[in-house]
């Protein structure tokens, strides 16, 4: 048998998902909000990979993750793998403590992305969140 690693082959019963079915149908405001966090989590290090699961896109340093997100139509939500203490300045109107709620995705901090303005204040916590979690 061949083996699975570098091969590009997957184990039996294993699904691919790619960036286009969380994209799709998504209005154009959301796709430029996830291009932006995209390309920002692709420039913290050579380290930074991405994997598209069914339900969330997640971003690894190394093996751990640091961040994974979820596109809806009128919103981004960021679920940074930082404790709520380490996300400070801590703002209620755009983040949740979700370690105790079921969500989509790993981290136990979410912040909801709903327009530009916000963007240079996510990017500091997925730094933040890149350089504790990286190996």
């Amino acid at each position: 048998p061949v083996p699975l690693s570098g091969t590009g082959r997957k184990p039996h019963g294993t699904k691919s998902y790619s960036i286009d079915g969380h994209t799709r149908k998504m209005p154009s405001a959301i796709i430029d909000l996830f291009q932006h966090v995209d390309s920002y989590a692709s420039s913290l290090g050579p380290d930074v990979s991405r994997r598209v699961t069914k339900m969330y896109i997640g971003y690894f340093a190394g093996k751990r993750s640091f961040f994974t997100l979820q596109l809806t139509k009128s919103k981004v939500n960021v679920y940074l793998s930082l404790l709520p203490s380490e996300a400070q300045p801590w703002l209620d109107t755009e983040m949740r403590d979700v370690r105790n709620i079921g969500h989509q995705g790993l981290g136990k901090t979410e912040f909801v992305l709903h327009q530009p303005d916000q963007l240079e204040r996510l990017n500091s916590f997925l730094r933040l969140s890149y350089l504790r979690n990286r190996r």
